[in-house]
């Protein structure tokens, strides 16, 4: 929601548009092929996904123009990756794969925290030389 509202804030409607579609045809063929097979989990399922790729085509866009890093992409990417990997383990009762993603999404959000802090330690440290 917040990388949406950055789109609209540089006036990127048309980057939002194509990528709704792209996440609107996926959604599409994905509910086709899950729902036979998944049922009801299936439809939640193709929705994430729906909106995964969504977002990646949010996110190449935006890379494109030049407004995010790699290191955010990457975070908002696996970040999702690992939450629909969690709520899939926790659906079938893989409590270990579930436990194990709810971690990796903990160490994803510290690395991408102690990233941060390291450039601000080192701006500092810039300024101080000055």
């Amino acid at each position: 929601m917040i990388l949406i509202k950055f789109c609209i804030a540089f006036n990127y409607n048309k980057e939002i548009l194509l990528s709704n579609m792209f996440g609107l045809l996926a959604n599409i063929l994905l509910n086709i092929y899950f729902i036979d097979s998944m049922g009801v989990a299936g439809i939640v399922l193709s929705a994430s996904l729906s909106i995964l790729i969504a977002l990646l085509f949010l996110m190449f866009f935006l890379r494109i123009k030049g407004n995010t890093h790699t290191t955010e992409m990457l975070f908002l990417f696996s970040f999702r990756i690992f939450f629909i990997l969690s709520i899939f383990c926790l659906y079938n009762r893989y409590y270990i794969g579930f436990s194990i993603s709810s971690f990796a999404i903990i160490l994803n959000t510290f690395s991408l925290y102690r990233e941060y802090l390291l450039k601000d330690k080192i701006a500092v440290f810039n300024e101080n030389i000055l």
